[in-house]
This record gives C-alpha cells, sequence and structure tokens, in this order.
C-alpha cells in the first residue's frame, strides 16, 4: 500500500545527500527514472559506488543507471527481500519497493558506511547482509541434494 509519508521522508533524504532537489511538480518516479539522482546518491553514500554514470535520454542508458544503483544497494548491505528491480522505477510498475529499497538503505549505511555522516534514515539494522560466496557455486538439484559436494570416494587399499 502507498504511504506518501514515507514516499515524502524518502525524497527528502535523497534531496539532501544527493544535492538534487526534486521539481515541486514532477512525481517521485519522474524525478528519478533516469537513474542519475541515485547514481549520485550511491556515490555520495560510498564514493566510487557507481563507477559510471550515463547523462543520455536513450532508455537502456537510463536503465543501466538504475541497475548500477541497485548493484550499489547489494554491495551496500541492502537485503534481496528490499531490493527493486529495474522496471520497477523505469515503468512504475511498483514505486512501494523503489520506496521501501531506499528506506533499507538509509538503514544499512548508518552501519556499512562509517565514513558517511550525513543525515540519516530509517533505522539501523542490527547486521548487514554480506554476499555468500559459496551460494553461487554449489547447486542445489531436486533430485540430487547438493551436486559435487557429496561424491562418493572408493576406498583405497592399503599397504600394509
Amino acid at each position: 500500500k502507498h504511504d506518501p509519508a514515507l514516499e515524502a521522508e524518502v525524497c527528502k533524504w535523497i534531496s539532501t545527500v544527493s544535492g538534487s532537489a526534486r521539481p515541486a511538480d514532477v512525481t517521485m518516479q519522474e524525478w528519478l527514472k533516469s537513474g542519475v539522482v541515485l547514481c549520485q546518491l550511491a556515490n555520495k553514500l560510498k564514493p566510487g559506488a557507481v563507477k559510471k554514470v550515463n547523462t543520455g535520454k536513450l532508455a537502456f542508458m537510463q536503465m543501466e543507471n538504475v541497475s548500477s544503483f541497485i548493484a550499489a544497494c547489494r554491495e551496500l548491505g541492502v537485503g534481496e527481500a528490499d531490493v527493486f528491480s529495474t522496471v520497477d522505477l523505469y515503468e512504475a510498475k511498483n514505486m512501494n519497493q523503489v520506496t521501501r529499497c531506499i528506506y533499507s538503505l538509509g538503514g544499512v549505511v548508518q552501519l556499512s558506511c562509517p565514513t558517511f555522516s550525513g543525515p540519516h534514515l530509517g533505522i539501523a539494522p542490527r547486521s548487514v547482509a554480506k554476499s555468500d560466496p559459496k551460494r553461487p557455486s554449489v547447486m542445489a538439484t531436486q533430485m540430487g541434494g547438493f551436486a559435487g559436494v557429496m561424491e562418493r570416494q572408493k576406498p583405497t587399499e592399503r599397504a600394509d
């Protein structure tokens, strides 16, 4: 359900941190759609979080910016349940998820970016989500459990 108060709080935080004011006659989706403001936000939170910011008007360039911001959110510790997809913002499919993700980002940066001293948003979580390096390397299958993990070894002959 849409929460106008939360959206206003998130927009105010983005504007304050990024230095990019939201025009009064523009919706949150229209303001953030190009991804430029979001990339500026990520780079203010953690310098270099988004290496390349596209300023072009082409759709794929704008979507690339949004995707770069999403990757920065994951890197900074926003949990997968809180991350939005590019179309949620670009096509305004799920603006509530976009708002929730940015609100969550405001909380996790309090732990993951100790050098950021700007205004805070939300509540700092007790821990920040970390990537699990084993997860992509071990594939679970329906029939075989963890493929390659539990392989049988043939007994070797002992030379007693």
